[in-house]
């Protein structure tokens, strides 16, 4: 991929939550090293636009609507809708719900926006309704082209909970496009760039080479032996870490480089050596050898995005 369409068009989906704020802070920052150009997306859903549920509140049944209020993110609305509606009030109570989520989804974009326009980055919104947040952030990026999508850990109700949130898992495995998932950090100054040989790997290792000659980061490119082949055959396991190695690392033109053998379980041992040696980004294939297709996620790099600290990009 030449460098100049490389991450041309970003898709920012956006929730109001503290984890929604950094990846848009992360997008912007690569907007600016790349020229992209951005969206920002909100998408209003709730539960009663899930078609199961309006056929029990259709038929009278009590949806527990709560009257004090509706957050989402950092946003609450207080709500008068009646907690028991009669026969006749589904149709028109699921519609004002979501009316409301409309307009905090407006004030959430309001605010996305203005964030990308302080940093002088022109901006697209966004806004639409479905009950799947997930298959429609993915089908916007396929449909509109986009290189790739930078999304929050966590959404707002989430927050509080350790590790990767729904929406950020589900996107990051249909997605057909490379997927960033944003961390504490902003800065992307040193990157850890497993690899196993597989293609998928090498993809990542090509997104981390461009990445890496355009911020200047250090990299690490790290391959995890399996244990149990290390030990049975010590030097022919090392004999084929150093050619995974060489394989990538003529993609990291200008670029300061470490190449890095180590041996234990490959998810375990990646989030190790990024928290401990404090690194920024993981950059990593959506799957090895074993991955059966490209729109779902290997067992290593499923573990890496659930248990990371730190920003994980999934190439496909």
């Amino acid at each position: 991929m030449p460098e100049n369409k490389f991450f041309s068009k970003i898709l920012v989906p956006v929730d109001g939550s503290p984890s929604s704020a950094v990846a848009q802070e992360l997008a912007a920052s690569i907007s600016k090293q790349f020229g992209s150009q951005v969206a920002v997306m909100h998408v209003i859903s709730h539960e009663l636009m899930n078609p199961a549920m309006q056929d029990l509140t259709l038929g009278g049944a009590d949806v527990g609507i709560l009257s004090a209020g509706i957050t989402r993110g950092d946003y609450t609305i207080p709500t008068q809708l009646p907690k028991q509606p009669s026969a006749s009030a589904p149709k028109k109570m699921i519609n004002e719900i979501t009316s409301i989520y409309r307009e905090m989804g407006e004030q959430i974009l309001k605010n996305a926006v203005a964030l990308f326009k302080d940093e002088g980055i022109s901006v697209e919104e966004k806004l639409v309704a479905d009950n799947d947040p997930a298959k429609t952030i993915s089908k916007e990026a396929d449909m509109e082209s986009y290189d790739l999508i930078v999304i929050g850990r966590s959404s707002g109700e989430e927050e509080k909970k350790a590790h990767l949130g729904r929406l950020a898992s589900k996107v990051a495995r249909h997605a057909k496009i490379p997927v960033l998932i944003a961390a504490s950090k902003r800065r992307l100054s040193r990157m850890l760039v497993p690899v196993d040989g597989s293609q998928a790997s090498k993809r990542a290792a090509k997104h981390a080479g461009i990445m890496a000659s355009k911020t200047g980061a250090k990299v690490t490119l790290l391959y995890v032996q399996e244990s149990s082949l290390f030990r049975m055959r010590p030097t022919l396991s090392e004999e084929i870490g150093r050619k995974v190695l060489s394989s990538v690392a003529d993609q990291f033109k200008n670029v300061e480089l470490e190449q890095r053998l180590e041996s234990g379980h490959p998810g375990k041992i990646i989030t190790h050596i990024a928290d401990v040696e404090d690194y920024d980004i993981i950059v990593m294939g959506s799957h090895g050898h074993g991955g059966a297709r490209q729109m779902l996620l290997g067992s290593v790099t499923d573990h890496v995005l659930h248990y990371a600290d730190q920003a994980v990009l999934i190439v496909k």
